[in-house]
């Protein structure tokens, strides 16, 4: 029987939410290093896979979740090589996100004039609405390219939001949801939990790619999995006074204030588990995390 308890979304407090996310990724085993790789990997899966070539208009761009552009920005730039004239609208609702994002993309305007991007600070459900999806949810098909990196979890209904996504996609158009999977070791504490705790919050934001693939394979569109991995350091997580380690549990179960929470027999499994899958490196535990992209391309 699970054990039936009270907690919130680490999405309500969105001060919270950003200094969470901020804290994990600063936990990530040479992260700036990483950020590159995967800078590559992102440029590689846009070179090999969105067909440009009959392309005669502006290049149309929809970054969903766009956060602070590390990812999308390095694409843009590669595109306009290529393709001069491209347009790109960006929907992130952190405003310190956003303000990243626009520092990044001045550098890239200034260097093709003819480069544009338009700019929603708001949730993917607040950008729907404002373009009347739910009136006219067949759109004519815009955007030669969509991405979506780690939100679709925070978007109410992520089934329809794909459905929604594909359709604006243009013919040969590629779509890449970047999206965690079930079997790193983050994923599998969530397994766990959810196995044994009932918080009544969205299970949906323990979302995982195989439930996004399964999804899109429904469509019949082609598709392909990019996954990668990487080491985080979780060793604050065995520290109960550490805040650190604290908030990095909050982050991975995307619930508020999870050590105070979770009944003890629960936490001490969880913690258990991730002490048997870390690894060492100069003292500290580190675990390893796994993610993929999932990537569309509509005929």
């Amino acid at each position: 029987m699970a054990f039936e308890i009270k907690t919130k979304s680490i999405t309500e407090d969105t001060i919270y939410y950003s200094q969470a996310l901020h804290n994990l990724h600063s936990q990530v085993l040479d992260m700036n290093s990483l950020r590159k790789t995967w800078q590559q990997q992102w440029v590689d899966i846009v070179r090999e896979k969105l067909n440009l070539t009959h392309c005669t208009d502006s290049v149309h761009i929809l970054m969903i979740g766009a956060g602070n552009g590390y990812k999308d920005c390095q694409i843009v730039d590669y595109i306009a090589q290529k393709n001069p004239s491209v347009h790109c609208e960006v929907v992130e609702p952190d405003s310190n996100q956003m303000k990243s994002f626009r520092e990044k993309a001045s550098k890239i305007t200034a260097l093709y004039p003819a480069i544009s991007f338009e700019y929603h600070a708001k949730t993917y459900q607040e950008y729907r609405n404002a373009l009347q999806f739910e009136v006219d949810a067949r759109r004519a098909p815009s955007f030669h390219l969509i991405t979506c990196s780690h939100t679709l979890h925070y978007i109410d209904n992520w089934p329809r939001a794909l459905d929604e996504m594909f359709g604006l996609l243009k013919c040969n158009g590629l779509l890449a949801i970047t999206q965690a999977t079930a079997n790193g070791t983050f994923g599998r504490v969530v397994d766990m939990y959810r196995k044994q705790v009932n918080d009544k919050l969205d299970p949906d934001h323990h979302l995982t790619s195989d439930a996004v693939f399964n999804h899109l394979k429904e469509i019949g569109a082609h598709l392909e999995r990019c996954p990668r991995s990487f080491k985080v350091d979780v060793t604050d997580i065995f520290d109960e006074s550490s805040e650190i380690g604290n908030m990095l549990l909050d982050f991975i179960l995307q619930r508020k204030d999870v050590r105070s929470t979770v009944p003890r027999v629960v936490m001490d499994e969880m913690l258990r588990f991730m002490k048997n899958e870390s690894e060492m490196y100069n003292r500290r535990s580190f675990c390893t995390e796994k993610e993929e992209d999932i990537i569309l391309i509509k005929s």
